[in-house]
């Protein structure tokens, strides 16, 4: 997947960003072939965590 944005965007595992599964967060303007898991839910800013759960 590509963003196509200035901001970034936290994917989580879990719907609803439900804390517990895995989250990924992809910077502006990144490229990326593979989140690691299946993405139910996004929202525009940075993961709490960090992203790399």
């Amino acid at each position: 997947m590509k963003n196509q944005d200035v901001h970034r965007w936290c994917f989580y595992e879990k719907p609803f960003f439900e804390e517990g599964g895995r989250t990924r967060e992809v910077g502006k303007f990144e490229n990326v072939k593979d989140l690691g898991f299946q993405a139910r839910s996004a929202r525009q800013e940075a993961c709490q965590n960090g992203g790399e759960d």
